[in-house]
Formats: structure tokens, C-alpha cells, sequence
């Protein structure tokens, strides 16, 4: 992957053939995310584990003398700009003013469409440029509250906050427990030793993701009122064994994974706060399971490549990451072995489902800021 010097140059250099020379642009980063555990739990008032990622979203910005709003990307296609637009769009509904126009460039190494939040990192990416930009001060809290209000209402999905709150608030070398109920958070030290964390993309499209999220969405409110008697509970994840009372298969398999899921989180913060990597290893695979069976969001793609990573010597575990049906694999492996175990599942994953796999390896990122 490029280092942030070689995309800063290469984006002002395209910054000087789209909008010709002139002042120099400023330039700000927002990382994407990786979800250490916690999947699907974030609109169903759960606890979630997510870090942020030193891969992510630049913006080059620079301010107009008249009202324009001018918005390009290097390399991207389709509708993309839609994500800008709408945090611009929430930020003026939201009291902000901006006193002119701009001229606004996007590039970055964050794959796209990997489940790695490309569009949290875009949306973030631009709030924090336009902040910074135009004085505004907006709390990083905030960010996360209009990034996710640009994609429920301009983007149009139906989101949680986790994928903007993680990268907005990310820090150096730490993860975020969140409680997605009340916004509470707190930072948990990442002290992996002689491990690291490997992201491995299957590079099979998420063609399903939306409309599958949004599916589940509808069958976890549906579960959630099998079983609520005057608003208790308030949430699904917070149900324990009144599940147990729900009837429907489908509605209760996906209330299975909800509560088992809450239950591995709260368990992997006491794991990593207390360094054993192992046991969190082991939830980690637990996770994929209950994602795969109980919530059916995995595929044949992403369950070849998490069954090859449990093969080798050296990986503690492995899960799917985001929202399914494609994206990518998040696993912890002996930094000793790691060479070896990325050759070795990559080919055989290449033999099993005929794609070109890769792997990226990232450090824990820390907040948006200039660059």
C-alpha cells in the first residue's frame, strides 16, 4: 500500500490538473474500520468492539469565492459523491453555516466495498475537512451523529452509528467498547504482542449486503416484539433467555445470534484487557459461526477463506467483518508465522473459489486529522 506522503503528493498533483493551480489545498485523513467483534448488534442496541484503520479517505479541499460546491475522486465510479453531498447536506440542516463554496478532492488506499466502512471513512473524511475548513468546531461526537444521519436520509441506508463513531473517534493503538444504546464508550488498549491483526479480502462483491441488512433490520424489530411487554426490553441485546419465547424459527435464530453476540463482546473486552489472546481467538471463530447460522450473513466465499485461516498453526482466529455476504476476514496471527499463513491461504483459497484473495496489514489508526 501507498504511505501517506506518496497519496498526499499524488492528490495534489491531481488537485492542480482538476481545479488548475492556485492556493494549495488542505488535506485531511479519516481511516476506515474493522469490527473486532460485534457484528450486527449495533442497531439492535448492542455492545460492539470496532478500531479504526490507518488505511483510509483523503480530502483535499479548498475554499471558492463564490457558492459552488465542486466535488471529484481518484478512481472511483457511480454515484459516489452522493456521501459528501450528504454530509454537507446534514451539516447546513444541523445549524453549521459555510460562508462559500469549495473545491473538494477524494483518494486514498482504502479498498472499496471491502466491509472496511470506505463510505464511513468518505463521510467523516469530509465532515472533519469541512469543520477544520470553515471553523465550525464540531465535536467528533457530532461528526458521528451527521455522518450517520447523511447516509440514513441522502444515502438512504439504514445504518447504525457504528462505522461513523469508530471512525471519528478511533485512537492510536486502542479499540472502542460502545454501547450503541447510549453512546457510552470506552477505549481498550490493543496490546497484541507478538501478534498482529491481518485483514484478508475475498474480493467476492457484497451484491446482497444492503438488502439483506435491511432484511435483518425488519426481523430483529419483528423478534423484538415477540417479546416486548410495555417497551421491556428495550432493546434485542438486551433479552437474555426471553428469546427463548419466541416461536417464529427464523425470528428466533436471528435473536440467537443478537444476545450470543452481545455476550461475546463484553466477554473479549475482560479477555483483552487482561492480554489473553487466545480465548478472544476463540470467540473471535465462535462469532463467524453464529454469524454464518443463526444470522446468515456469510457466504461461500468468506467461509472458505475463515476455514483455511483456522488450518494454520499461529491463528488464533478468524470472523467475517461488516455486513456479509462478501467483504473481508479479520484474523489474529503469531507475527512469526504470518508470511507463511498469508501465501498459504491466499493459494488455497485462489484453488477453492477461483479469485485472487488479498491481504492488508494494518495498525490500530487513530483520529481524522490534517495531514
Amino acid at each position: 500500500m501507498e504511505n501517506t506522503i506518496t497519496i498526499k503528493q499524488r492528490l495534489l498533483e491531481a488537485f492542480n490538473v482538476v481545479y488548475l493551480h492556485g492556493v494549495a489545498p488542505r488535506i485531511f485523513f479519516a481511516g476506515g474500520r474493522v469490527n473486532l467483534i460485534g457484528e450486527h448488534i449495533d442497531y439492535n442496541g448492542g455492545h460492539v468492539l470496532p478500531c479504526a484503520l490507518d488505511l483510509g479517505t483523503y480530502v483535499a479541499i479548498r475554499t471558492r469565492h463564490d457558492q459552488r460546491k465542486v466535488y471529484h475522486a481518484l478512481g472511483a465510479t457511480g454515484d459516489w459523491d452522493k456521501y459528501p453531498r450528504g454530509v454537507v447536506n446534514a451539516i447546513l440542516q444541523a445549524g453549521y453555516k459555510l460562508n462559500s463554496g469549495f473545491d473538494l478532492l477524494v483518494g486514498g488506499d482504502l479498498p472499496l466495498g471491502a466491509g472496511l466502512s470506505s463510505s464511513a471513512s468518505l463521510e467523516v473524511a469530509t465532515a472533519f475537512a469541512l469543520s477544520s475548513t470553515f471553523g465550525l468546531d464540531i465535536p467528533l461526537v457530532e461528526i458521528a451523529r451527521l455522518c450517520q444521519k447523511a447516509e440514513n436520509e441522502y444515502v438512504g441506508v439504514n445504518c447504525g452509528i457504528l462505522d461513523q463513531f469508530a471512525v471519528a473517534m478511533g485512537k492510536d493503538s486502542q479499540a472502542i467498547y460502545l454501547d450503541t444504546n447510549t453512546l457510552e464508550y470506552e477505549y481498550v488498549p490493543m496490546n497484541l504482542g507478538e501478534h498482529e491483526l491481518l485483514i484478508f479480502d475475498t474480493k467476492k462483491k457484497r451484491e446482497l449486503a444492503s438488502s439483506k441488512y435491511n432484511e435483518r433490520r425488519d426481523e430483529c424489530e419483528q423478534a423484538l416484539k415477540c417479546i416486548q411487554r410495555d417497551g421491556v426490553p428495550n432493546s434485542l441485546a438486551s433479552a437474555g433467555d426471553l428469546i427463548d419465547s419466541i416461536t417464529n424459527p427464523i425470528l428466533y435464530r436471528r435473536a440467537k445470534h443478537v444476545v450470543s453476540e452481545e455476550a461475546r463482546t463484553k466477554k473479549a473486552v475482560a479477555l483483552l484487557k487482561c492480554c489473553d489472546l487466545g480465548a478472544y481467538g476463540r470467540l473471535m471463530n465462535l462469532s463467524h459461526l453464529s454469524l454464518k447460522n443463526d444470522y446468515e450473513v456469510s457466504c461461500f466465499e468468506l467461509d472458505t477463506m475463515c476455514e483455511q485461516l483456522w488450518q494454520c498453526d499461529g491463528v488464533l482466529g478468524a470472523r467475517m467483518t461488516g455486513a456479509g455476504f462478501g467483504g473481508c476476514v479479520i484474523a489474529l496471527v503469531k507475527k512469526s508465522v504470518s508470511e507463511s499463513v498469508v501465501e498459504r491461504v491466499l493459494a488455497a483459497y485462489k484453488d477453492i473459489t477461483h479469485l485472487e484473495g488479498l491481504c492488508y496489514r494494518c495498525t490500530v489508526g487513530g483520529e481524522p486529522r490534517e495531514i
